[in-house]
């Protein structure tokens, strides 16, 4: 993805933290990997930097690829009752710490 358009989904907030806003696979593209570029070009691009993101609590397969991503539930979206927070912590690969 280029910056442009990365920068068209994710916002930065105070603190160099990056928040992902919104990401969607197509039905046909899912279980091909795709979800998981996705979400590593989302990690390059923050550059070391924290990631957050809500979801859904029912969406189980978004959290699945969030958590195996290195994210982790960072509590419920004051937002949304419906959502929790998720969090990538720099510093943290595939789930471990490196």
């Amino acid at each position: 993805a280029s910056a442009h358009r990365m920068a068209e989904l994710l916002g930065e907030q105070p603190g160099g933290t990056v928040e992902l806003i919104s990401m969607w696979v197509a039905p046909a593209a899912r279980g091909r990997g795709v979800g998981d570029a996705a979400v590593q070009a989302v990690l390059d691009w923050a550059g070391g930097r924290d990631v957050v993101l809500s979801v859904k609590t029912h969406n189980r397969p978004a959290i699945a690829l969030y958590e195996r991503n290195g994210f982790v539930d960072a509590g419920p979206s004051p937002d949304d009752a419906d959502e929790r927070l998720m969090r990538r912590a720099v510093g943290v690969r595939l789930g471990r710490p490196i």
